[in-house]
């Protein structure tokens, strides 16, 4: 049994008491207890840890800290990308508001269980890089 961490995801494998959980569906960890998971929009259920798994596409993505499980998407095509490659490709990765926006957009709701949060520092972010792009125009 490995240790879960906020914003793992994780496949279910036993749901024997009915508590709604699909077996074999994919959930994501939004808080970790010492005996149980809080799945990301279960509310105040928890969920014991012996009813998951890692989900096999996070169990072989790294983990070391600075790419984290939350920053990488699977595509319907099965390919993964992360957050900073869609951030190049629309331009994103040269305006550090802009791009530390997206990046609160991409997680929101991964990293913290606070969707809230990750929104309102994303809005700040933009109010900064719109008020830096008036500025450079005036």
């Amino acid at each position: 049994m490995s240790d879960f961490k906020v914003g793992d995801r994780v496949k279910c494998v036993d749901d024997h008491d009915a508590s709604k959980l699909l077996v074999g569906k994919t959930y994501t960890v939004a808080e970790v207890l010492s005996a149980t998971v809080v799945l990301e929009g279960s509310g105040p259920n928890t969920w014991y840890k012996n009813r998951f798994v890692l989900a096999e596409a996070d169990a072989k993505a790294p983990t070391d800290g600075i790419r984290p499980n939350y920053y990488r998407v699977k595509l319907e095509d099965g390919t993964e990308v992360e957050c900073r490659e869609v951030m190049k490709a629309l331009g994103l990765y040269e305006n550090f508001d802009l791009g530390s926006a997206f990046k609160y957009l991409w997680r929101a709701g991964k990293k913290h269980a606070d969707i809230a949060e990750d929104l309102e520092k994303a809005a700040t972010l933009i109010k900064l890089a719109a008020a830096d792009l008036k500025k450079a125009k005036s």
